[in-house]
C-alpha cells in the first residue's frame, strides 16, 4: 500500500472521510478546518472581551457564530439528509452497493467492477462495510476499529487494483416481452400525454409535483397580471402609493415559476454527462446507468423493467444533437414513452 492509499485509509478509519454516508474527502477536511476556525474565534471572543476594542469583539463573535452555523449546516445536511437517502438505498439493495459511489449492484455478479467509478468490488465486502456504517448493534470501539480498518484496507486494494477481481456473470432474469398489442389504460394514456408534452420529464429531473407547481405558478402569474392591469383593480391603485404591494400579487408566483424552472438545470447537466458515458442508455424513470445490463431487465435504481431500445430512444430525443421536425419528435417521444410504460407495467 503506497502513501496515498495509506492516507486514505487513515481518513476512512477516523471517519473524516466516509463515502458510505455521503461525506466526501474535501468535505471532511472542510469541517475540520471550520472546527479550528471556531476554536480560534471562541478564544478571540472570550479572552479579548475586556481589553479589546468593540470591533475586535464583534469580529470574534461573528467569526464564532458564523463558523458554527456553517459547520452545523454542513454536518446536518450530510448526516441527516444524505445519510437517510443512502440508508434507504442500502436497505432496498441489502447493502450490495459500491462503497465509493453508492452505485447499486443489483442485477450484477457477486464480484466485478463498478460501472460508475471502475473500482473492483466483492458482494461480501460491500455488505460488510455498509453493515458497519448502518449497524443495528454496537460493538466495542476496539473491535469496531479493527473491523473498519480491515474492511477499508481490502476495499482500497480492490480500488487500486481492480484486475484482482474476476467478474462473475450476473443472475439470469427472465422477463416476458412478447406481449400482445398494448392498449394503455386511461391513467397510462394520461401519463404518456404528460410525458410527451414535457409537463413531467424524469429524464431532466422534472417530476410530477415540480411540473405541476411550475405550470400552476405560470398560469397564476399571467392571470393575475392581466387581472391587475385590465381587470378588477382600479388603475389609480396601480399608479399611486403602495403600487409595489399590488405588483407582488403576480410577481411572487412568477418567481415561483422561475425557481421551478432553474432547479432541474444542474440535473440536466449531470444527466447529459452520464448519458454520454453510458451511450444514452439510462433508466427513463430514475436516470440510472444501464449500459452494462442486458437488452431487457430490471433497473437496479428504481426496480422498473426496461428495454435498452426504449431507453436509448428517449435519451437521444431529450439530449439530441440533431433537430428533427416537431411532428417527428412528437412521434418518436410517443413511441418511446409508450414502450417504456408498457415494459414498466407489464406482468412478469
Amino acid at each position: 500500500m503506497d502513501k496515498s492509499a495509506h492516507d486514505d485509509l487513515k481518513l476512512l478509519v477516523s471517519r473524516r472521510w466516509d463515502p458510505r454516508v455521503g461525506m466526501g474527502k474535501n468535505q471532511g477536511r472542510f469541517e475540520w478546518a471550520l472546527g479550528v476556525v471556531l476554536v480560534i474565534g471562541f478564544f478571540v471572543a472570550v479572552f479579548t472581551r475586556s481589553s479589546a476594542t468593540a470591533w475586535v469583539q464583534i469580529f470574534g463573535i461573528v467569526l464564532s457564530y458564523g463558523t458554527l452555523f456553517v459547520l452545523t449546516l454542513s454536518w446536518a445536511y450530510t448526516r441527516c439528509f444524505v445519510k437517510l437517502r443512502i440508508e434507504k438505498r442500502v436497505n432496498k439493495h441489502d447493502g450490495f452497493l459500491c462503497v465509493w459511489c453508492s452505485y447499486p449492484f443489483t442485477g450484477l455478479g457477486d464480484d466485478g467492477h463498478c460501472p460508475e467509478c471502475g473500482a473492483g468490488y466483492r458482494k461480501e465486502l460491500c455488505q460488510r462495510l455498509f453493515g458497519l456504517a448502518y449497524r443495528k448493534y454496537t460493538p466495542s470501539p476496539q473491535e469496531f476499529g479493527k473491523r473498519e480498518s480491515a474492511a477499508w484496507r481490502e476495499a482500497i486494494e480492490l480500488r487500486e487494483h481492480p484486475e484482482l477481481v474476476q467478474p462473475t456473470p450476473p443472475p439470469v432474469i427472465k422477463i416476458v416481452v412478447d406481449a400482445p398489442v398494448f392498449s394503455p389504460s386511461k391513467e397510462q394514456r394520461y401519463e404518456i400525454d404528460q410525458l410527451v408534452l414535457r409537463r413531467t420529464d424524469p429524464r431532466k429531473g422534472v417530476g410530477r409535483m415540480l411540473g405541476s407547481i411550475k405550470y400552476f405558478c405560470l398560469v397564476l402569474a399571467i392571470s393575475l397580471f392581466f387581472i391587475m392591469n385590465w381587470g378588477i383593480i382600479p388603475a389609480n391603485r396601480l399608479n399611486g402609493p403602495g403600487v409595489f404591494k399590488w405588483m407582488l400579487v403576480y410577481i411572487v408566483p412568477f418567481v415561483g415559476f422561475l425557481i421551478c424552472w432553474f432547479i432541474p438545470i444542474g440535473i440536466r447537466k449531470r444527466t447529459y454527462a452520464k448519458a454520454r458515458k453510458h451511450n444514452f442508455i439510462l433508466c427513463p424513470w430514475c436516470r440510472h446507468g444501464l449500459s452494462h445490463l442486458p437488452e431487457v431487465g430490471i433497473c437496479p435504481g428504481c426496480g422498473s423493467k426496461f428495454s435498452r431500445w426504449a431507453c436509448e430512444q428517449l435519451y437521444l430525443n431529450a439530449y439530441r444533437g440533431f433537430r428533427p421536425s416537431k411532428d417527428e419528435l412528437r412521434e418518436r417521444e410517443t413511441e418511446g414513452w409508450t414502450e417504456a410504460v408498457r415494459i414498466r407495467d407489464q406482468e412478469s
